[in-house]
């Protein structure tokens, strides 16, 4: 049972009075409970930049766009970083609004990266196996898993590996935290650059009238907008048909 002050007193102890601490954890650019769309849909079913990155929600956007812009000028891009206001929430837009915030041609030019983990693969796989891949597909558009793997079989094949079979393939979503550990990036933030993984290019935002296409810039309030040639040219992202 807790003593008293004064029967501490009593047996000659001491008192000291410690202060009062109060720790706040605050946003830089607020909430992103309010930032948060639906989850990237599924057909049939619902690096060296990662060393030293914040969470997206403690980075603020002006540090993460000098550093991205960083690595486009490093890469040589002529891509472009665009700062979205969070007032109003971005995500809580229409894609109508998001193509007229951003000065895209279409809504087909918006965009998002998704990284997709082969659940089937052993941990003794030989190397070269794709394990987790990033994919960028538009958002009017649904990511079609059968043609991901027949994707993904492709990659492993030009990397001089035998076919598996389609029963050794299970492509799952990755989010939160997993899908943070791999990318460096959490929800919304996720970015194509500097990432050490093979990507995949939806060919229906390869085949786009102008050439371009708007996705995630590595901070929930920051866009990039990129040239589809540089993309498949610098940046080796693998275009093929992945989406339904």
């Amino acid at each position: 049972m807790a003593e008293s002050p004064d029967a501490l007193r009593s047996l000659g102890l001491s008192l000291v009075s410690m202060p009062q601490i109060q720790l706040t954890l605050a946003s830089a650019l607020g909430s992103q409970a309010s930032k948060t769309p639906p989850p990237v849909s599924v057909s049939e079913e619902p690096s060296e930049m990662q060393e030293a990155v914040l969470p997206a929600d403690v980075e603020s956007a002006e540090g993460v766009r000098l550093r991205m812009q960083a690595v486009v000028a490093e890469l040589g891009l002529s891509a472009s970083l665009v700062a979205v206001d969070p007032h109003p929430p971005y995500y809580e837009q229409t894609l109508e609004w998001r193509r007229d915030r951003l000065g895209a041609s279409t809504v087909d030019e918006l965009c998002k990266s998704v990284v997709m983990e082969n659940t089937k693969l052993e941990s003794d796989a030989d190397a070269g196996r794709v394990r987790s891949v990033l994919v960028v597909v538009q958002y009017v558009a649904k990511l079609h898993k059968e043609k991901l793997i027949k994707a993904v079989q492709a990659i492993e094949a030009a990397r001089g590996l035998p076919a598996l079979g389609k029963k050794q393939y299970n492509m799952r979503l990755l989010e939160g935290p997993a899908c943070q550990a791999i990318t460096g990036y959490g929800h919304n933030a996720v970015t194509p650059l500097k990432q050490d993984l093979p990507m995949i290019l939806s060919d229906a935002i390869a085949n786009l009238p102008s050439g371009q296409f708007w996705l995630g810039g590595g901070h929930i309030d920051l866009k990039l907008r990129l040239q589809v040639e540089e993309a498949v040219s610098v940046m080796k992202m693998t275009v093929a048909d992945v989406t339904s």
